[in-house]
């Protein structure tokens, strides 16, 4: 009963933990020049690390300024206020959070369900079974409908002459 305890305790601590750090990445302004980008990212990752919290698009997101995945997915396609830069980026720090949750997916520390809707949603992947289907003429090339028809009454069993 105590380890149960202590779990729930240390999951509340955790959850505070969180929501102190998403509030404090919700205060910061929208980036306004490309060189803020990189330090600014690579300031949430090792806060992340510094607390052992699990990154997220959507923490990347506050920490960049920006109120949610959309902007980062506009960034990252090139459209509204992209730059190369920033496309690069935001690619660089999805990467580093899809490499993240795989790797905790294969440790265990992610329930294979969710690791599978996350990648369906955030990585692009997706169930797919592709059949392909070759055309085989087994007759050859062009068929002689008259000499096929011939060959198909032939070999037929004779009928009874009573019939």
């Amino acid at each position: 009963m105590a380890n149960k305890n202590n779990k729930m305790e240390t999951d509340v601590s955790y959850t505070a933990i969180a929501l102190g750090a998403i509030i404090e990445k919700a205060k910061a302004p929208k980036i306004v020049d490309d060189a803020e980008l990189e330090p600014r990212m690579f300031g949430y990752f090792d806060q992340c690390v510094e607390l052992g919290l699990k990154p997220t698009i959507e923490g990347l997101a506050l920490a960049l300024g920006v109120c949610g995945r959309q902007t980062l997915f506009k960034w990252e396609n090139g459209h509204e206020g992209s730059s190369p830069l920033k496309r690069d980026l935001v690619k660089k720090g999805k990467a580093i959070i899809h490499a993240f949750v795989s790797g905790a997916s294969l440790d265990g520390q992610i329930h294979p369900t969710s690791y599978v809707w996350y990648s369906k949603n955030n990585m692009g992947y997706e169930d797919k079974i592709e059949h392909i289907v070759t055309p085989n003429n087994l007759l050859g090339g062009n068929v002689d409908i008259e000499a096929l028809e011939e060959r198909a009454r032939l070999s037929l069993p004779p009928t009874p002459a009573g019939d």
